[in-house]
């Protein structure tokens, strides 16, 4: 998304991130990363999350979109994002063989989990 300003400079602000993904706000996660038990291929990221936006139920949160990069995930939940820094090969290996589980944790409690398509 673009905004031309009306200045006599016509200034364009772009509302997009660096890898393209449309702006929304930002929730933090601190990331946790491990290998699948039964597969030492496959990655699992835990996203730990302390405190939702007000408005924000944990429990009603689902994964509209997963991208990942070879530095961070951002998993949209509608009008935000989750991100979290994983920098690690592995991880961004294991999405591409699409082999990575994802799981969002609130306070230590599991809220919800995908893999990404």
């Amino acid at each position: 998304m673009e905004i031309k300003a009306n200045n006599e400079n016509n200034t364009v602000f772009n509302l997009r991130f660096e890898n393209g993904l449309p702006y929304k706000p930002i929730i933090r996660a601190e990331p946790k990363l491990f290998a699948q038990k039964q597969n030492a291929n496959a990655g699992v990221v835990r996203l730990e999350i302390d405190e939702f936006p007000q408005g924000i139920n944990p429990a009603e949160i689902s994964f509209q979109r997963l991208t990942i990069d070879n530095n961070e995930i951002y998993a949209d939940i509608g009008g935000y994002y989750i991100v979290a820094w994983h920098g690690s090969d592995f991880i961004y290996k294991s999405a591409e063989k699409r082999t990575l589980f994802i799981g969002v944790y609130h306070k230590g409690d599991y809220v919800y989990g995908a893999v990404p398509q």
